[in-house]
């Protein structure tokens, strides 16, 4: 109120009211200097003190204070411009107010790694702009050629070994063909094989070794050694090329020579293992002693020095067969695998048997190992019987099923002993052979009281009521009940077959021992059977039960 009524007295015009408003608010007037603005204010210029600008900013003409722009920076405050970044260098925004702001500029393919480094792109990677900070990565699968590659259409399709890239389509892989390789990946072209006339066996194939030789007809490849094997007696291949197995002959026939060409060389009977083709007589049994376990053949191998095979055995087809050739008054022992001097009472003759045989009623040696039967007129001994006991061993690959086993196992043996007892009848009594006792004493997984390791059966065989001299079918020679015992179980060429499909393979035999019994009326002494004297029989009679009754026997 009061300035009002002063101003209205002293101030009677505007400008001398605003000069005195002015000197109230402590504002100067006076002629505008560099840096200064001034306002008009009717005929009264206003003089403005200069804007203070912070770092990254500078003063404008209009007294305004401005950014920095892109590429420039200013770190003190009241600045009236900014300073620009050196030449190849930026800032990464407007209103920098350090000269670390500014940034090296990276071209295309490469990227800012430090704040003055350049790296360029690497490998599987790329960037099409200026100044980035990173490089972008190809598409999963796919790779550059080189380092700072500027463009998405540098990256082209990772190809395996085995394949290559087409020049005419960079997404593209395709196998190496016949005949050339690729071991390393992402390549363009594959490589030829070497020497000339190699060829690879498929497409897509990976190293050098792949290429195999291609054979002429009559031969096939062998890819392990890499090399053309003459095809072998009996087959035969027409045509040239990477086949890897021959043709056959049709059945029954073989050719001439190794290496042939076409079917009309399949010119000769072909004769299976065991057997040798003679000329003008066809296919031939080795014979014994010899043994030939390759087809075709016109020749059989002899078994070593002092081994032979069995009489029955004329096709021997391995070396296995061969047994020791025993010399005559020696038998071939199966359990011990060596030749036994005949007891006596019994000779042996090459020709006619690998075991040891009874001489003829009346007749008997004068040692062991005797060679001849003589006449011994003795008094008729009672008859005697003996009890044989077996214990052979099995191995098996599972006891899931024992049942099945054990059951294939109790067939088996009936099954071999019927086989013997077709050529010597009183070894198996009866149609079922009753007087055979067949007992697994071991089962599948061992007992409570024997475990066993692994997976092993026990089987007990026990024949009964033998005579101690068994004859065969037509009566020319006898034997002892053990051995034929023996034998019988011991053929494994019979078993196998049977026992394989189940996983059970036969293992050891051994005779267990006999014993010896004597028909009613007759009493055993020194092991054999004599008559009870006249008016004796009753005497006999108990003897004999007791002698049962000791033995286990009914």
């Amino acid at each position: 109120m009061y300035l009002d009524g002063l101003a209205d007295r002293s101030f009677p015009t505007m400008e001398s009211r605003t000069r005195l408003l002015l000197l109230v608010l402590g504002m100067s007037v006076f002629t505008a200097s560099r840096g200064q603005t001034t306002q008009k204010i009717g005929n009264l210029t206003l003089v403005c003190p200069p804007a203070v600008c912070p770092a990254g900013q500078y003063r404008s003409a209009d007294n305004t204070c401005q950014m920095c722009a892109v590429g420039e920076y200013q770190p003190a405050s009241g600045q009236t411009n900014c300073t620009t970044c050196d030449t190849g260098f930026t800032t990464k925004a407007t209103g920098s107010n350090m000269a670390t702001d500014c940034l090296i500029v990276c071209s295309a393919g490469k990227y800012r790694s430090s704040r003055t480094v350049c790296s360029v792109c690497d490998v599987g990677t790329y960037q099409p702009n200026t100044g980035a900070e990173s490089c972008i990565n190809c598409t999963t699968g796919f790779i550059t050629s080189n380092n700072a590659s500027t463009a998405e259409s540098d990256c082209y399709r990772l190809c395996p070994a085995g394949q290559y890239r087409p020049a005419s389509d960079r997404r593209a892989c395709n196998e190496c063909m016949l005949g050339t390789y690729q071991p390393s990946s992402g390549k363009t072209r594959c490589i030829t094989c070497t020497p000339a006339g190699y060829i690879t066996l498929q497409n897509a194939s990976t190293k050098a070794d792949d290429c195999m030789p291609s054979c002429g007809a009559g031969k096939y490849l062998n890819v392990t050694s890499r090399s053309c094997i003459p095809c072998p007696l009996g087959t035969f291949l027409p045509t040239a090329g990477t086949t890897t197995q021959c043709r056959l002959c049709p059945t029954g026939r073989t050719t001439t020579l190794t290496g042939a060409t076409q079917e009309a060389n399949c010119d000769l009977v072909d004769c299976q293992p065991g057997y040798f083709r003679k000329e003008n007589q066809g296919c031939q049994t080795c014979g014994k002693g010899f043994y030939q376990p390759t087809r075709g053949q016109t020749s059989c191998i002899k078994c070593d020095v002092n081994t032979t095979t069995f009489l029955s055995v004329t096709n021997a087809t391995d070396k296995a067969q061969c047994i020791a050739d025993c010399a005559e008054g020696t038998g071939y022992n199966r359990l011990t695998k060596a030749c036994d001097s005949c007891p006596i009472g019994q000779i042996r003759k090459p020709n006619i048997s690998d075991y040891c045989y009874f001489c003829p009623t009346g007749q008997t040696t004068a040692f062991a190992g005797s060679k001849t039967c003589l006449d011994f007129q003795a008094t008729t001994r009672a008859p005697v019987f003996k009890t044989v006991t077996v214990r052979m061993s099995f191995f098996v690959t599972s006891c899931q099923n024992p049942t099945l086993i054990h059951n294939t196992i109790t067939a088996q043996i009936r099954f071999l002993i019927t086989i013997r007892a077709s050529v010597f009848p009183g070894l198996c009594q009866g149609s079922s052979c009753g007087n055979i006792a067949i007992i697994i004493i071991v089962p599948c997984g061992g007992t409570r009281r024997k475990r066993q390791t692994g997976e092993t059966i026990t089987a007990e065989v026990k024949a009964s009521n033998l005579p101690e001299q068994i004859p065969n079918t037509d009566n020319t020679l006898s034997r002892s009940p053990e051995s034929l015992l023996v034998q019988a179980l011991d053929d494994n060429a019979a078993a196998t077959p049977v026992l394989a499909p189940t996983g059970i393979t036969s293992g050891p035999i051994n005779l267990e021992g006999s014993s010896t019994s004597c028909a009613p009326g007759s009493v055993l002494k020194s092991g054999s059977c004599d008559s009870c004297p006249s008016g004796s029989q009753l005497f006999c009679l108990s003897q004999m039960k007791k002698l049962l009754d000791d033995q286990g026997l009914e």
